[in-house]
């Protein structure tokens, strides 16, 4: 009998004093946007994975490397399997190869990129309207994570990216954690964000990706 009551007890225990961490939240798609947007500048790790249809087989291309995502744009600092750095403002993606050859691109020419770039940057500006204004929203939280599933309303931007996933953590500081971006063709391109850090500024380091 006295071990069916201990029992019992560390049950209501169990019950009533769930840790905070899987308690449930009910944190909206403003208070992601507004908490993202706190930190001006975001950089950590990624990891990429593309896949490809290649002569009728599906596989798959498997990248890594470090980013920045700030006011003037994102920065892809890819280390493996080969070293280079893609910049993508607004307007141009700038692309530096361990050879030291630069390329230039108008970011309008390059959807994808474009896309990418205007989705995240939109995020972390904590910009819901222009989310709101370029995407058909839906947004959801389950268990430990919240969930935003965007389709583009441009035509342009549509005939390049059926669709964007993102997916964070639902407890402060609501890191950004994946993005999914499936492309028209049905390829898929995964970023997986590790190790992120946010600060108010650019480091001199940082700042000359963007000069």
């Amino acid at each position: 009998m006295l071990k069916n009551k201990v029992f019992f007890c560390l049950c209501l225990m169990l019950v009533f004093f769930v840790p905070s961490s899987f308690a449930e939240t009910s944190v909206t798609f403003d208070e992601v946007c507004k908490y993202i947007s706190a930190k001006p500048v975001t950089y950590g790790n990624f990891k990429q994975v593309k896949s490809l249809m290649l002569r009728g087989k599906s596989t798959s291309l498997n990248s890594e490397g470090k980013f920045i995502i700030c006011n003037k744009g994102i920065v892809w600092d890819t280390k493996k399997p080969i070293s280079s750095v893609m910049v993508v403002s607004e307007t141009k993606m700038v692309q530096t190869l361990a050879s030291g050859k630069t390329s230039v691109m108008e970011a309008s020419s390059n959807a994808v990129y474009s896309g990418i770039s205007a989705t995240l940057s939109s995020l972390f500006k904590g910009d819901a309207t222009k989310l709101k204004e370029n995407f058909d929203v839906s947004f959801s939280v389950e268990k430990e994570s919240w969930k935003m599933f965007l389709i583009p309303k441009d035509e342009n931007l549509a005939l390049a990216i059926k669709s964007v996933s993102l997916e964070g953590k639902a407890i402060e500081p609501f890191d950004l954690e994946k993005v999914l971006l499936t492309e028209s063709s049905d390829q898929t391109i995964l970023y997986v964000f590790s190790d992120q850090k946010y600060t108010g500024a650019l480091t001199d380091e940082q700042e000359k990706y963007f000069k």
